[in-house]
């Protein structure tokens, strides 16, 4: 078996379609990887004196370690994602047969897990309207809102929640 050889990209200067110049898909051999030319890349730390082969290698090591960094930081956020999902249908249910209380905590947990899940702080909301908590169902309505402003449901919910507050307080006496 003969020297490892390598794939070398076009560069500018060199004919179109080769891989240094010479021949169209002609391989490099390891005696044209020896005759690489250096880059000058003197301000990048680290990367001085490097030929151009090398420095696409590291460049391109330090791409797949961000890669793999994002691969493995993703499922994280898609698991709170879920998480969260599940809470909030778990406070609909117990919602649904007057346990407002517990909705109110599994609603507060959906948020604590993923604090951009807007349908999360809408529900929230609208258990914190029905036990009285005014301040916080408005606080957690304009959060959602803040979160996806184009969402319907939320703007309706808003709007007769400050309807009926405004109401509310213009009837309360001072």
């Amino acid at each position: 078996m003969g020297p490892a050889r390598e794939y070398r990209r076009w560069r500018p200067g060199s004919q179109p379609g080769s891989a240094d110049g010479s021949t169209p898909g002609r391989r490099a051999s390891s005696s044209d990887a020896s005759r690489a030319r250096p880059v000058a890349a003197s301000h990048l730390t680290g990367y001085s004196g490097c030929t151009e082969s090398e420095l696409v290698y590291k460049i391109r090591w330090v791409i797949l370690c961000v890669s793999l960094l994002a691969a493995v930081a993703a499922p994280g956020a898609a698991s709170n994602r879920s998480e969260a999902r599940a809470q909030v249908a778990f406070g609909i249910s117990v919602a649904q047969k007057g346990l407002w209380k517990e909705a109110v905590y599994r609603w507060e947990r959906a948020v604590e897990l993923d604090p951009t899940y807007a349908a999360a702080f809408n529900n929230l909301a609208i258990a914190y309207e029905h036990e009285g908590l005014f301040d916080k169902a408005k606080a957690a309505y304009e959060t959602a809102l803040k979160l996806d402003p184009k969402n319907a449901f939320i703007k309706q919910n808003f709007e007769f929640f400050r309807e009926i507050n405004d109401r509310r307080t213009a009837q309360t006496p001072r």
